[in-house]
């Protein structure tokens, strides 16, 4: 396997760095590759070396961060044989926020952002099929349920979006322990159970 030239990975990081806090400042449409290149304190020639333009810069940033994302979610930790594993699931969690947290600038900036306005809906997506693609190798027949199961994607995608932009929002200021504990309570026993509810079914 080929070694990663560390020259090209810590120019990258500038670039990057430099890009998502020029989105922070003054937003994504006005940015010029200028911008960026002054920003890193690199030429605009080295900038072209890495990326064609901002949107496949964008593009390629965006993509790597999820995939780093859903390389943490794996389903196949905490559902064995259908059995459920609470602590298995609150260990991945904590995981899955700690990678958050190591981006937080990233998914902040990104989540916020006037002018790129479909990433809320681009991240929701991605842990749809995530989820869709994990439940599939478990082999789990989901049209077996009384349900229809992209209901249950898009619950679980959507939820974790919402916890996820509520804890930036809040300065990341309860721990992945925390926010990992509190997600799989959530996932395990609902938000009824959760506000101290008697369930009645009939």
């Amino acid at each position: 396997m080929a070694k990663k030239d560390l020259r090209v990975v810590k120019t990258r990081a500038l670039i990057r760095s430099a890009f998502i806090s020029l989105i922070d400042s003054k937003g994504f449409s006005p940015i010029t590759v200028q911008d960026i290149a002054a920003e890193a304190q690199i030429g605009r020639g080295t900038f072209y070396l890495h990326y064609q333009d901002k949107y496949d810069l964008l593009q390629k940033l965006t993509d790597e961060v999820l995939n780093d994302l859903a390389s943490c979610i794996q389903t196949s930790l905490h559902i064995q044989n259908g059995v459920f594993y609470v602590k298995a699931l609150e260990d991945m969690l904590v995981i899955v926020f700690i990678q958050i947290k190591d981006h937080s600038m990233f998914y902040k900036t990104m989540l916020t952002a006037e002018d790129i306005p479909n990433f809320q809906q681009h991240l929701s997506k991605f842990l749809f099929e995530k989820f869709k693609m994990e439940f599939h190798n478990l082999e789990i027949d989901v049209n077996q349920l009384d349900f229809p199961h992209d209901m249950l994607f898009s619950y679980l995608s959507s939820s974790v979006v919402g916890i996820i932009d509520w804890w930036l929002q809040n300065n990341m200021k309860f721990s992945a322990e925390y926010m990992a504990e509190k997600m799989a309570a959530l996932f395990v026993q609902g938000p009824l159970t959760l506000f101290g509810m008697k369930i009645q079914t009939d």
